[in-house]
């Protein structure tokens, strides 16, 4: 009987898949586009943007540049601690005591700066990307106004859609003439918030 219920279930699985790939393979039909309703892709724009493309450069290479500012200071507390354990009952107590507090202010002191170049990073990419989306803005609007759309949907939440109702190809070419890249950035510091009142 288990068996029989294993074929069975191997022979549904074979059947499934057959068809999924049947229905892979069979391309969509879509019905006429839908006069006024728009789907924009705005994250694929971003993403293909050439402002976005130098945006996601510009912050690999400022994660790079805060990992090797920390490396160095990661290095000497590992060695610390080794050199510590490795030492074993060889130390006094006071000596040992002393050292490990030094060193659990050099991890605490260690951990804060990481945490604020953390999120420096994190303000810096939040800043640049508020400066791509307010250059895409206007483009979106005009793109949205040739086209006579009366809504624009986010392609996102649309499972499927005649590709004629797409503006996101519009949009990027728009965008990649009018902001082809952002301007020079370096790592932001993050403002400091006032207590409020």
């Amino acid at each position: 009987m288990k068996t029989l219920t294993t074929g069975a279930f191997a022979l549904a699985a074979m059947v499934f898949a057959g068809a999924a790939q049947a229905q892979e393979q069979t391309p969509i039909q879509h019905g006429a586009p839908i006069q006024g309703v728009c789907v924009l892709n705005l994250q694929a724009v971003f993403a293909r943007s050439t402002a976005g493309q130098g945006l996601a450069t510009r912050l690999g290479e400022l994660q790079r540049e805060v990992a090797s500012e920390l490396a160095p200071y990661e290095q000497a507390i590992q060695s610390e601690s080794q050199a510590l354990n490795q030492a074993g009952d060889s130390l006094a107590a006071a000596d040992r005591q002393q050292r490990t507090q030094a060193l659990q202010q050099r991890f605490n002191e260690f951990q804060q700066l990481a945490q604020q170049r953390g999120q420096e990073l994190e303000y810096t990419e939040i800043m640049q990307r508020r400066a791509l989306s307010e250059a895409a803005d206007p483009v979106v609007r005009n793109v949205y106004q040739q086209r006579g759309c009366s809504i624009l949907l986010d392609r996102q939440s649309v499972y499927s859609l005649n590709p004629q109702m797409d503006i996101s190809e519009a949009v990027l070419q728009g965008l990649n003439s009018q902001l082809p890249a952002l301007p020079a950035f370096n790592r932001m510091p993050v403002p400091v918030q006032q207590p409020q009142q």
